[in-house]
């Protein structure tokens, strides 16, 4: 992918315009224990990547949904290293 698509494509995936109170999640979960928690996050996260990735590939010909699906499983094959 061209460096200009690629930043454009991780400032909208990085960098939502909206965001959720921080304070109401966490007292949302914060009694689970750990391994709940994590999956609860972990589950919420995916939801919303999923809402997101739908709407975005509407406006996508082909290639750019490619682009995006190979650019989320860079992203995950890099956090998995971490």
């Amino acid at each position: 992918m061209q460096t200009r698509k690629r930043r454009a494509l991780e400032r909208r995936l990085l960098r939502p315009v909206r965001r959720f109170d921080e304070n109401m999640l966490i007292a949302n979960i914060s009694e689970l224990p750990f391994e709940r928690r994590k999956a609860v996050l972990d589950e919420g996260l995916n939801t919303l990547l999923s809402v997101q990735l739908f709407e975005v590939s509407q406006h996508l010909d082909s290639a750019g949904k490619v682009d995006v699906f190979r650019f989320i499983s860079d992203q995950k094959a890099v956090s998995t290293r971490s």
